[in-house]
């Protein structure tokens, strides 16, 4: 749920994400340090997606604190957002205090809405694969990553590839186009 918002972050700046030990391997797609949990000792600015007062404390020698103020961390906080009405929308509106934001007016996109998106792209692979064909799916080149984390969760063995990946020798044939109605 946070890979939208970090990827963003990382166009804003340089980013360093304070995580597990295993959190090398969560966030090898984005541009960003990944460093263990413990005192953070340099930066401008810390956006607290962990909604814990550890994270808080940690980060406490920092100027400027952005988080929700929830687990009795309110007074650790520089900037205090409002929570969202699902995680993906808050870890938007964290990103979106510090100006990681490409459209300051795109509303975050429901969950109900890409749970559709899932599985009308779930039949398409599915009636493709039926004709003996290898299904891929294309998008444009600026939400083929997001795309691919959601597509990737049910359909592993599904590639998501912005049209400008497909080699221009190669032959595609459209079975489907996927849309989805708001």
């Amino acid at each position: 749920m946070a890979l939208p918002a970090l990827h963003a972050l990382s166009e804003v700046g340089e980013v360093t994400i304070h995580a597990p030990r295993w959190g090398g391997e969560l966030y090898r797609d984005v541009r960003a340090r990944v460093m263990p949990r413990g005192r953070m000792a340099g930066g401008d600015v810390a956006i607290l997606f962990a909604p814990s007062l550890r994270a808080a404390l940690e980060a406490w020698r920092l100027p400027r604190r952005v988080g929700v103020a929830s687990d009795h961390r309110g007074w650790l906080l520089t900037d205090r957002v409002a929570p969202g009405r699902h995680q993906g929308e808050t870890y938007t509106r964290l990103a979106a205090a510090v100006g990681a934001t490409k459209d300051p007016e795109a509303a975050p996109v429901s969950p109900a809405y890409l749970q559709k998106l899932v599985e009308r792209i779930a039949q398409a692979v599915a009636a493709a694969s039926k004709g003996g064909q290898e299904a891929v799916v294309l998008a444009r080149a600026n939400v083929r990553r997001f795309l691919n984390e959601l597509v990737r969760a049910t359909l592993p063995r599904v590639a998501v590839l912005s049209y400008n990946e497909v080699v221009p020798a190669r032959a595609v044939e459209t079975t489907a186009v996927v849309k989805v109605e708001e």
